[in-house]
């Protein structure tokens, strides 16, 4: 909230300046000003996107469920292939790909989990139980 506000300010001082410096031809304030209204979209901005960035998982005995970007998608654990863990760092935390890495985007990865290992494990292990009711 306060971002969005700072932002509104920011840009709305930054680009009256601007404007006026615009319709006045001076040069300098131009520069100035825009130099202003980058630095607030900069300062603003960077906090929004990554918000937009970031993915979160939840894993259930079922289902797979990821939320990135306002967008959701999920799948059943039966219908994927057996989790790999994927560049797992000296922490353990990592990826968790299911089945081959592919270029079309296409298919499921966990980026940064706490314990890539722990959860390919747990994944396998629902995986072998098969679905709900048989």
């Amino acid at each position: 909230m306060i971002t969005v506000l700072f932002m509104v300010i920011w840009l709305t001082g930054t680009g009256w300046f601007t404007l006026t410096a615009i319709v006045a031809a001076d040069v300098m304030g131009i520069l100035i000003g825009a130099a202003f209204v980058v630095t607030g979209l900069t300062i603003a901005g960077r906090p929004l996107l990554a918000g937009l960035a970031r993915a979160s998982y939840t894993v259930t005995d079922q289902r797979v469920i990821v939320q990135s970007g306002g967008r959701v998608g999920s799948a059943y654990l039966h219908q994927l292939p057996p989790p790999v863990p994927s560049g797992v760092r000296g922490d353990g935390s990592g990826s968790v790909v299911f089945g081959a890495a592919r270029d079309d985007g296409a298919g499921i990865e966990l980026h940064d989990v706490p314990d890539a290992h722990g959860l390919c494990h747990l994944i396998a292990r629902a995986q072998s139980r098969g679905p709900a009711g048989e």
